[in-house]
């Protein structure tokens, strides 16, 4: 049971040309949310910038070819076809390393100058030769800088991209044959950035049984299959089944946008900036409820850009940088001394407890590392160490 990637390189060039003018629109929509107004009066759309500068690269280079994105022949069903049936992923195994990271101005193994990476849909490379494995149980962390490719590797692991070169397996079917979609689509779930954006049914007890009725559940199953959900994201079936998703607040949204993956019942859930745009206490209710997900078997796959949060929660944390993997390793070895000076030039932090326990180990306190991943377990061993002391010298 794992998610694998192998030697796995995606360029945006081969995708259709509706598809990619889709992924610049749902950045403009998600990073920017600026739109501007043209035409000639009636009839007018709201558009990106993004989309408008798409559109003359496209009449630039004469490509204004490419087929409709089957996606875009019904918004709705795409928004909660890609919320809750999103494919697995599998990689070749790799054993931790206990090296530092490489420099981050290592070029890419294959890299020539016809294959270069690029921040946006317009230039070649968001992947290259990215090889990890998943096995079931984990908590894996994505880390990189805006743009570092992270919603397009998560993207991968349900099928929706499928790599121009290298494999993507989940469980040992591979998302390049159609064939195996249906077997994908039970065993990963993919959360999006902002999942509440994907609501779409009048009651929060049909929008999470789109899922599972796509299954072909029985109406039996599909009813029980909604209250577990529901159960498992802290929300009382009984009150939240027949509301409106609409008339809840922006945490409880997010919640039953998650209960609609969790109801498909994945061995995965994938998670991209799960967090983003909560207050702390919703942050921490949802962060919790991924670890208790996690401690029922699901493996979480979580991007984001806190690292407290994922030297907190993670077992294991992937690093990307300009398309590229860092690293993948434990939070200890990733976030050691040794690798801080190269994720700071890569737009990344330190956690703090890392940070501190470094700077009271440099003050002559001896701190263990690894060190603590919480506050309490930091000043239990600050204690225990003064508590040794004060013993000694009494």
């Amino acid at each position: 049971m794992s998610i694998t990637f192998t030697e796995v390189s995606f360029t945006y060039q081969t995708l259709t040309r509706r598809q990619r003018a889709r992924l610049v629109a749902e950045s403009a929509l998600h990073n920017e949310n600026k739109y501007v107004i043209h035409g000639n009066g009636t009839g007018n759309k709201s558009r990106s910038k993004h989309d408008q500068a798409y559109d003359t690269h496209m009449e630039q280079t004469g490509n204004s070819s490419g087929e409709m994105n089957p996606y875009e022949k019904n918004t709705t069903n795409q928004q909660a076809t890609a919320r809750n049936a999103m494919p697995a992923v599998s990689s070749v195994p790799s054993e931790p390393t206990t090296s530092a990271i490489p420099s981050a101005q290592t070029p890419p193994p294959h890299s020539t100058s016809a294959q270069q990476w690029g921040e946006t849909p317009h230039t070649p490379w968001a992947l290259q030769n990215v090889s990890f494995s998943i096995e079931k149980g984990m908590f894996i962390g994505l880390a990189g800088h805006t743009g570092s490719g992270k919603s397009t590797l998560l993207q991968h692991m349900n099928g929706l991209f499928t790599p121009t070169c290298g494999t993507v397996s989940v469980d040992g079917f591979s998302t390049h044959n159609k064939k195996h979609k249906k077997e994908i689509i039970k065993r990963v779930g993919l959360i999006f950035q902002y999942p509440e954006r994907q609501l779409f049914a009048p009651t929060v007890a049909e929008d999470i049984a789109f899922g599972p009725r796509n299954l072909g559940l029985t109406p039996h199953e599909v009813n029980k299959r909604v209250a577990w959900a529901l159960e498992h994201v802290h929300l009382n079936p009984s009150e939240y089944m027949h509301k409106s998703p609409f008339e809840l607040s922006g945490g409880i949204q997010r919640r039953v946008a998650i209960a609609g993956v969790l109801a498909m019942q994945p061995h995965y859930v994938i998670a991209d900036e799960p967090a983003a745009g909560l207050d702390p206490a919703a942050k921490r209710t949802l962060l919790e409820l991924f670890k208790n997900l996690n401690s029922e078997g699901v493996s979480i796959i979580m991007a984001s850009h806190n690292m407290n949060d994922l030297a907190q929660y993670c077992s294991r944390v992937l690093v990307l940088n300009k398309g590229q993997q860092l690293c993948f390793d434990t939070p200890e070895v990733v976030f050691s001394p040794e690798n801080e000076h190269t994720l700071r030039s890569v737009g990344l932090e330190i956690p703090d407890l890392y940070a501190c326990a470094a700077r009271l180990r440099k003050q002559g306190i001896p701190l263990t590392y690894p060190t603590a991943h919480t506050t309490h377990e930091l000043a239990e061993q600050l204690a225990y160490i003064l508590n040794h002391k004060a013993a000694q010298h009494g």
